[in-house]
């Protein structure tokens, strides 16, 4: 690559490429230590929520430029219903602020990422998916 190329930010390698050298892992890394905080909070009993102590964080995934991140709740009891599971998003959502400025500097991040939170219905599916399957095991029987 010439000076003038470089000056000028063209890069000899495929844009593709390049695209792929950019993406280190580090979206996914972020992501997992902020599993770990938000797990670790929960477990001291930071949030003043009584809904927020019967959480566990079940994913979280980063976007490529850290700017948010999405974190999948649901509650540690399987048999939770509907008003339990939105009880829990609803108190991590109203101290979304609290836990985006604590992230940010356990995380060390120069600007803490946005924290939007979700229940997570994959667990409730596989346990529905288990009890069906069950089902049709006793059928056959």
């Amino acid at each position: 690559m010439s000076g003038r190329e470089r000056r000028e930010g063209r890069s000899h390698l495929p844009e593709r490429a390049r695209a792929e050298k950019v993406d280190t892992g580090r979206p996914q890394k972020v992501a997992a230590r902020v599993r770990e905080e938000l797990s670790s909070m929960i477990l001291r009993g930071e949030l003043r929520e009584p809904a927020a102590g019967r959480a566990m964080v079940s994913s979280v995934e980063a976007t490529r430029d850290l700017s948010l991140v999405k974190v999948g709740l649901r509650a540690f009891d399987p048999r939770a219903g509907a008003a339990e599971q939105a009880a829990i998003v609803a108190a991590f959502q109203r101290a979304a602020g609290f836990l985006r400025s604590r992230i940010g500097k356990e995380l060390g991040l120069r600007t803490a990422p946005e924290l939007r939170f979700f229940h997570d219905r994959g667990a409730d599916h596989a346990a529905r998916i288990e009890e069906l399957l069950a089902g049709d095991a006793e059928d056959d029987a």
